[in-house]
């Protein structure tokens, strides 16, 4: 099935809005006034600031945090699942509703 013409050129409106203002500031050809008061940027510069201890320690605070609430959100739904298999109740229909209704609506 063939898409609208407006779609594509709509795709790629959307990807220069998206993209082109992170480009401007890595090349400075593109923005020559943003050059000229905010220096050459260079890929060394972002080398050298993903090697220095500001993004580092942030770096390494978000890996932790991720991997602790990754594990006990696994173990929480691990136990309700298993819980909601084993256990039968009247209002099971209506959990599994409540459960089921941000999936199905928009």
């Amino acid at each position: 099935m063939l898409k609208p013409k407006w779609s594509r050129y709509l795709t790629y409106g959307v990807f220069a809005l998206l993209y082109l203002p992170v480009a401007s500031l890595s090349s400075p050809p593109l923005m020559p006034l943003a050059s000229e008061q905010l220096g050459w940027f260079y890929f060394f510069r972002y080398v050298k600031f993903s090697m220095s201890r500001a993004f580092g320690m942030p770096l390494v605070n978000s890996a932790i945090v991720a991997t602790y609430s990754s594990m006990t959100s696994t173990a929480l739904g691990v136990t309700a699942a298993l819980a909601l298999y084993r256990y039968r109740s009247p209002l099971q229909k209506i959990h599994l509703g409540l459960l089921l209704a941000p999936l199905v609506m928009p």
